[in-house]
């Protein structure tokens, strides 16, 4: 129970850091809301007794425009304050969704690449896409837990003094009625309905949560269906040329038949647990009636009250039912919203250092290229929950404004070198040095600042041409004119502007470009960076033989002022470069140049060109 509140209480601090004032205003606007039905219980067993009274017309009609007047403020109110909750709710789901989507961005790569960061990613919006467990399930109980705590309150006090009013009846039944041993069983009877009550909802909720929780890897798999395949244009031509709709429709069809196990599930403890909550309602409600109505009739309260007393006992149980159903609504939404702190507070903590560790780390700034030197001294790395080693003892160096391209095969460990040199990864033994100092002792900024980088997966996206240039809404023209002809996309550019949209998904007249055409456009972006080093990983992997030569042909003057790093399978492009790197199994095996690593006809160069030979001839 303290772990639940501990979670349940982390959760209302999110909600009041994302949206604040928004839990006030539920507290408010669920007062309202409660008082308002016992503004008409209350005065309309008031008016019927004034009536048998005898009050005058006069009198009447005071009481009427009271209770209208009393209907209209409390209705106004709280109208005005469902509004203003309901505009800070959508605040709030704007915010969450943002901090949940943001958070990834502010993950370091290591984390988001890692299989359990996606894994929680995908909980969390699983179990929202299900039945709204998480924030949705902690905002809607607790808006309907305080209002029936309000409503519980009201209750209390307008019916509890009908235990009190006991007396003599005219007959062996009204005397039982009228008796202290029936106020007593009455207590008891509703004391037993809410048991009931709450022994109903918490199993069933338990028992509807459990079998929500089934459909959850179900609908996992459907909206993986429905979001990569069905609903996006990009696979349409897959579908077609390899007839996979026929499959999608049977795999779908096989889910759907799934999920109807659960379903009947959750019907069946509907029928039940709401069939035995309905006979305790119906012999509570008999006795209510009858206790009430004898006393009544005994004298011992005005008719009108009848009205007063049944409609307050009536309000309480339903509040502390409500009571009892989000209790157990939010018991069970823990683990969920336990699930959404745990990825919102992933992430390192920033490192405090005092003053002398900050001066001897610190590092003057890398602004050329002439000037910068790389250093791999003893790397080596492993991926989290593997077990090979990825790089085994990495050691070269990498000299001021060199062309350099590393070579061989997948697996052998070449992208991951250039992932820990960006950053992305940090190594698990030895170092990367700049200019004789750790690189590590850089800021994030300043190290980003020395890459520009293109690697396979790279991702463009649907904003304008110069956008997806510069990262950013403003960006120099003539510059990002610059880097499009130097990557070989100028003759496209002719029939383009730089605010032309990549892709149709937000504009119909953007541009569909072809993977070669993407490919120029990410090597323009690195080269609109004007950053001192340079990294193509298979930057002509997408482009024809003619884009390939071009590339090539141009890399001198592409990589001018600039440290280059090439990463290839195609061995021709080797020829290009000063010097040679070949990789094998995460060691460097063999360092050259073409000419020199050729001579070497037991190495692994040499195996890899002549395997390769037969396309370049």
């Amino acid at each position: 129970m303290r772990k639940n509140l501990k979670v349940i209480a982390g959760g209302i601090r999110l909600i009041e850091g994302l949206a604040p004032g928004f839990l006030p205003c539920c507290v408010l606007q669920a007062c309202m809301a409660a008082l308002s039905p016992f503004i008409n219980i209350y005065l309309s067993a008031a008016l019927v007794n004034g009536l048998l009274a005898g009050w005058d017309m006069a009198r009447l009609l005071e009481g009427v425009l009271l209770m209208a007047a009393l209907n209209l403020v409390c209705g106004g109110l709280g109208a005005w304050m469902e509004r203003l909750v309901n505009v800070k709710q959508n605040v709030l789901f704007q915010q969450y969704d943002w901090r949940l989507d943001s958070k990834m961005m502010e993950l370091s790569y290591q984390e988001v690449e890692s299989y359990e960061v996606q894994a929680l990613r995908e909980r969390i919006r699983q179990m929202a896409n299900v039945n709204g467990m998480g924030l949705w399930n902690l905002v809607n109980p607790v808006k309907a837990l305080v209002k029936s705590v309000f409503t519980i309150l009201f209750a209390v006090a307008i019916f509890c003094e009908v235990f009190g009013q006991c007396g003599p009846g005219t007959g062996a039944l009204t005397g039982f009625f009228c008796s202290a041993w029936a106020s007593a069983g009455l207590a008891a009877l509703i004391l037993g309905n809410v048991c009931v009550n709450l022994y109903t909802v918490s199993r069933s909720a338990k028992k509807v949560f459990a079998a929500y929780a089934g459909l959850v890897p179900i609908n996992q798999v459907y909206s993986y269906y429905l979001e990569n395949y069905i609903d996006t244009y990009h696979s349409g031509k897959d579908i077609r040329l390899y007839r996979q709709g026929d499959l999608i429709r049977s795999e779908m069809g096989q889910l759907l038949e799934k999920g109807r196990t659960p379903m009947k599930r959750l019907k069946g403890i509907e029928f039940r647990y709401s069939g035995l909550g309905s006979l305790a309602g119906f012999a509570m409600n008999l006795s209510i009636y009858l206790t009430v109505g004898m006393r009544a009739l005994a004298g011992l309260f005005p008719v009108g009250s009848i009205v007063q007393y049944v409609g307050g006992i009536g309000q309480f149980v339903s509040g502390f039912t409500t009571f009892a159903a989000q209790i157990t609504l939010l018991n069970s939404n823990v683990e969920a919203l336990e699930v959404i702190l745990q990825y919102l507070g992933m992430g390192k903590e920033p490192q405090l250092a005092d003053a002398q560790s900050m001066e001897s780390r610190s590092m003057e700034p890398v602004d050329a290229a002439e000037s910068l030197e790389i250093e791999f001294r003893g790397v080596s790395f492993t991926y989290p929950g593997t077990e090979g080693k990825a790089l085994d003892n990495l050691s070269f160096a990498i000299r001021p404004g060199e062309k350099l391209a590393v070579v061989g095969v997948n697996g052998s460990g070449k992208t991951t070198m250039i992932k820990l040199l960006c950053g992305l990864y940090d190594p698990d033994e030895g170092a990367i040095l700049v200019n004789g100092r750790d690189i590590r002792e850089l800021d994030g900024a300043s190290r980003r600042e020395l890459f520009g980088v293109v690697f396979q997966d790279f991702q463009l996206f649907s904003f304008g041409l110069g956008q997806n240039l510069a990262g950013s809404r403003t960006y120099d023209e003539m510059r990002a004119r610059a880097a499009l002809e130097e990557a070989g996309f100028g003759a496209r550019l002719e029939g383009m502007d730089l605010e032309t949209s990549l892709y149709k998904d937000f504009d119909p007249q953007g541009v569909e470009i072809s993977g070669g055409e993407a490919q120029k456009i990410a090597i323009a972006r690195a080269l609109y960076r004007q950053a001192p080093i340079l990294i193509l990983d298979e930057p002509t992997a997408a482009l024809d033989p003619q884009a390939e030569y071009e590339v090539y042909e141009n890399l001198n003057r592409i990589s001018e002022n600039r440290t280059a790093i090439f990463i290839s399978h195609r061995m021709s492009s080797c020829r290009f470069c000063g010097r040679i790197l070949v990789m094998d199994g995460g060691r460097l095996v063999q360092a050259g140049s073409h000419e020199e690593l050729l001579r070497d006809a037991a190495g692994r160069y040499f195996e890899l060109w002549h395997a390769q030979e037969q396309y370049y001839r």
